[in-house]
């Protein structure tokens, strides 16, 4: 099993999970062994196939034998504490399905982007003068961290004049609003995307990002 049963899994990635069960059926001639992933209330999880090759269910006949399944799930980076994965074996015919569980733990902190303004998408006029307000809803697993606004152009060319606006956030969650003005540049410019990273402490990079994009007339 990929990863390690017991293991952490990070949030805000996307995670697939390798694994090759041995099955034994013996009240059907045919059976559906099906793969699924709960969080830890129990509730069922989005997954897909990250590739055409990968199976998520497969039909078995009866005996004994070994499939392999791969599910792909995009990890949230809020309200996961745990997820679980679940092999059933459920016959065509008599018999009651069985199952086989595998937990993990999720690791990491999450973002939301809760407000924009102007709103994300919005088009901008060049030599204007933007105030760029978000308020992001985030979620930290370690004592502290620092929450940042960055701006950049279409060429991940900084904007900005002087530090990023930033503010340091404590573990748990919780809500910050950062702004930071302005004026669009009159040329050479095409798109602004406007940045918001959290970087737990003792990082050396942000552990997430997420990004309200505008384009520029």
């Amino acid at each position: 099993m990929s990863p390690e049963p017991g293991s952490e899994v990070m949030s805000n990635i996307e995670a697939s999970f390798a694994g090759t069960v041995r099955y034994t059926l013996s009240s059907a001639d045919q059976g559906m062994l099906r793969v699924s992933i709960s969080d830890q209330s129990g509730a069922p999880m989005p997954i897909f196939l990250h590739s055409p090759d990968r199976r998520i269910e497969a039909t078995v006949t009866r005996g004994t034998g070994l499939v392999t399944l791969i599910p792909s799930l995009n990890v949230p980076g809020l309200g996961l504490s745990s997820l679980t994965v679940t092999y059933t074996l459920t016959p065509s015919g008599p018999g009651a399905p069985v199952s086989t569980s595998v937990k993990y733990s999720v690791q990491g902190a999450g973002l939301v982007l809760l407000s924009m303004q102007p709103p994300a998408g919005s088009t901008l006029r060049r030599g204007q003068v933007i105030q760029f307000q978000g308020t992001v809803l985030y979620n930290l697993d370690v004592d502290s961290g620092r929450l940042s606004l960055v701006i950049q152009d279409q060429a991940n060319r900084n904007l900005q004049r002087g530090d990023a606006p930033s503010v340091v956030v404590s573990r748990g969650r919780g809500e910050a609003t950062l702004t930071q003005s302005l004026t669009i540049p009159t040329s050479d410019v095409s798109a602004i995307n406007v940045f918001f990273a959290l970087r737990p402490a003792g990082a050396s990079v942000s552990s997430n990002v997420i990004l309200a994009p505008f384009t520029v007339e």
